[in-house]
């Protein structure tokens, strides 16, 4: 449930930043089983802190990299990491300056 709503609020906050300036971002998808957002880009020995797992196919808006990861926005205050191992470029995929919806219901 938790792992639904952090998705759907990665997509509505891309969809939202894409929507001032869409040449100045990236889109990327996600790939791999259960690939993870990270807190920084430090990488211990167990790994960086992660932040959460995300499900396959969720697209991602690329503000920046840092070796070997990209830093990618979840709203105009928050941004996370995420390995480039575990994204795909997106160039087929358009965005749009806003998206209209219907009803959500998250239970």
């Amino acid at each position: 449930m938790k792992k639904l709503l952090i998705t759907v609020c990665v997509l509505v906050t891309s969809v939202a930043a894409i929507s001032q300036n869409p040449a100045s971002f990236r889109l990327v998808k996600t790939t791999g089983k259960l690939p993870h957002l990270e807190y920084g880009p430090g990488d211990e020995r167990l790994g960086g802190a992660k932040m959460t797992y995300l499900d396959t196919n969720v697209l991602l808006t690329v503000v920046d990299s840092f070796e070997s990861d990209y830093i990618v926005r979840l709203s105009n205050q928050h941004k996370a990491f995420i390995s480039k191992q575990n994204v795909t470029a997106t160039d087929n995929i358009v965005a749009k300056p806003y998206y209209l919806s219907g009803n959500w219901t998250i239970t």
